[in-house]
């Protein structure tokens, strides 16, 4: 069995520590969940019955250097912090993508590592996806489409194609980003908002079309 560990215990810890289990059960992966880091729970909380081992920066007592981890935070900014602690030790981050996810072309869908992508998700063709990139249940990127490192897309958004996402953007549940749109580094896109034009760097867009929160 492979030593695996989930960082945070949320609601979205619960979701890859329920992928890791169907995908072992299913397709024999040897992948063991020996436990959580979580800043907010005590030590020996067991969350679906997985403990919490400690705090995240307990990691290097807690954890072995050939460990498998992946970061389950949605948030893009405290989804890198944690990264920054942890990617000094050497630690593995192997990309769950769940079995239905359908990939048009393997060759021409490029994707760093730490990745997550939830059921039912579709991605076509040159597709670019960086580091620590979250995808969640039911999202279709579109072709020509590149995701900067540590972004999150909730549920059931549609990014067509021609899209460029900078690094640390989040697009809510349902979403959705027309052609040919850049989002600036920092970005984050209402749940249920249709992005027209480019958003700058840093902006909250909401409503359809987008506009920035004033």
């Amino acid at each position: 069995m492979n030593e695996t560990v989930i960082i945070g215990a949320g609601g979205l810890g619960k979701e890859v520590l329920a992928m890791l289990g169907y995908m072992n059960l299913q397709h024999n992966t040897g992948c063991e969940v020996v436990g959580f880091l979580d800043d907010g729970l005590e030590v020996g909380t067991l969350v679906n019955g997985v403990g919490v081992l400690g705090k995240v920066d307990d990691h290097r007592t807690l954890l072995s250097e050939d460990c498998s981890v992946f970061i389950a935070i949605a948030d893009p900014k405290i989804k890198k912090k944690i990264h920054q602690k942890l990617e000094s030790v050497g630690y593995n981050f192997p990309n769950l993508i769940f079995p239905n996810t359908v990939v048009y072309d393997n060759t021409f869908v490029q994707m760093g590592k730490g990745i997550i992508i939830g059921a039912g998700c579709v991605l076509t063709t040159n597709i670019e996806i960086k580091d620590f990139v979250f995808i969640n249940i039911n999202s279709v990127i579109g072709h020509d489409v590149s995701i900067g490192a540590y972004c999150s897309i909730m549920p059931g958004c549609k990014i067509s194609g021609n899209v460029f996402f900078g690094h640390q953007i989040l697009v809510g549940t349902n979403g959705t980003v027309l052609p040919g749109i850049q989002l600036g580094p920092g970005a984050i896109v209402g749940a249920g908002a249709t992005v027209t034009r480019d958003v700058e760097s840093g902006t909250v867009v909401v409503g359809t079309p987008a506009l920035p929160m004033e």
